[in-house]
């Protein structure tokens, strides 16, 4: 559940007449943040709507090392980056579904103009998804020192004197990034049982697989609740956001008279699954022992075959969206509708996909630099080389993931075939 001091956070509406009504749209009693004083007087200032007190004292490093103050603004920032990116998704997604279940909205949209007020917040927001995942989110993660920019600004020999402190925490504990995959068509890929659990299970004394699901307890902690919220719950309608658009798409379908397409999406296909999974049997077996490694592969393999058959019977249920998909690109090719989804599927290939400066294209290069510099101390001085984190089995694990798995699970999948 969201908490009380996140109340004002959640309650927002997409409805004109309330956003244009300032008796409407302002809050009052205990969630008014600036109440009027007796004499018309006012007493909020920059400091108190920021809340700054709380913002700039959660900083609390481990060590006296000074780069680990960076490594704690850095994750901070990026965490509330998915703030916001999840609340703009259920912006749309809520747009998306008053839509879907509006007829004269469906009818009228093939018009509909930018300057649209009903579309006009969920735009805004999917800029605002898009321009994190393209801008935000890689230039905050080269703040940990992108081997690809001139100056270092974050040492790997300092990173390793504080990073032990910190086990067994992991930025693949971010709970809200794994809640902006569920939204983004990747909730059968979370299923899978992939990340090594041998650390957390050790360090916090809990009972666990030698692989577990990213979204797993034992992994996210208490958080576990904000990638997968409950029905009701605020988040639960930005992880709605694949489904809400889908419902949009099928919408205009029956509006246009269109037939649904009868070939649908693509389906996952036996040989992607398959190299998948013999790419990673190959890392596991050199990784963690040939009988461990086994073990965990062939669970992997389950799972994984699992979640695509799963994905594949989702898809089989997209024809009507695939053919709301063909009349929005043919008859409606500038209207709002478009331009959010087409957001919205940009956004997820700035995350995920394989392109040079795509977020976790940014995450690979600055760990694997890292690496490279702690194992070439760790050589040079006689220490022991230590551990860099317990993210989610390495360096070979994160860049066979971003190339042969995550792919296979993008978003929008009946709008994105398409093409732009």
């Amino acid at each position: 559940m969201a908490s009380r001091s996140d109340e004002n956070w959640w309650t927002f509406s997409i409805d004109p007449a309330v956003r244009a009504d300032n008796s409407k749209s302002r809050f009052t009693g205990e969630m008014d943040v600036n109440p009027e004083l007796p004499g018309g007087l006012r007493r909020l200032d920059y400091h108190d709507y920021l809340g700054l007190d709380l913002l700039l004292g959660s900083q609390r490093p481990s060590s006296q090392i000074p780069d680990e103050r960076a490594f704690i603004v850095t994750h901070q920032l990026m965490e509330i980056v998915f703030k916001l990116v999840v609340f703009d998704m259920a912006v749309v997604s809520a747009t998306l579904g008053s839509f879907a279940s509006s007829p004269r909205l469906a009818t009228d949209t093939l018009d509909a103009k930018p300057d649209d007020g009903f579309w006009r917040p969920a735009l805004t927001a999917a800029a605002r998804i898009s321009f994190a995942c393209r801008g935000l989110l890689p230039s905050i993660m080269r703040v940990l020192s992108d081997p690809s920019d001139a100056d270092e600004t974050f040492n790997s020999v300092e990173f390793h004197r504080f990073r032990e402190n910190l086990e067994p925490a992991s930025g693949f504990q971010s709970a809200q990034f794994r809640l902006i995959q569920r939204a983004l068509g990747k909730a059968n890929l979370l299923s899978v049982r992939l990340f090594p659990a041998d650390t957390y299970r050790r360090l916090y004394g809990e009972d666990a697989g030698d692989t577990v699901r990213v979204d797993d307890p034992v992994i996210l902690r208490e958080d576990a609740n904000v990638a997968t919220p409950a029905q009701g719950e605020p988040r639960e309608r930005a992880a709605r956001l694949e489904d809400d658009a889908n419902a949009a798409l099928e919408r205009l379908a029956d509006v246009a008279g269109a037939q649904p397409d009868p070939n649908g999406p693509d389906a996952v296909e036996a040989a992607d699954v398959n190299r998948a999974i013999v790419l990673l049997e190959r890392i596991m077996s050199k990784g963690r022992g040939r009988k461990t490694g086994a073990a965990a592969a062939e669970r992997f393999r389950e799972d994984l075959t699992a979640a695509a058959s799963r994905e594949n019977e989702r898809r089989s249920g997209l024809r009507r969206a695939r053919a709301g998909a063909y009349v929005l690109r043919r008859r409606a090719p500038g209207s709002p509708l478009r331009d959010i989804l087409s957001r919205i599927s940009a956004a997820d290939e700035a995350l995920h996909g394989t392109a040079h400066d795509s977020f976790l294209s940014v995450h690979l290069r600055v760990t694997r630099e890292r690496l490279r510099q702690i194992r070439a101390y760790a050589a040079k001085s006689g220490e022991p080389e230590p551990s860099i984190g317990t993210g989610g089995g390495g360096i070979e694990y994160l860049g066979w993931s971003q190339r042969y798995l995550i792919p296979l699970f993008p978003a929008l999948v009946a709008y994105r075939e398409l093409g732009d």
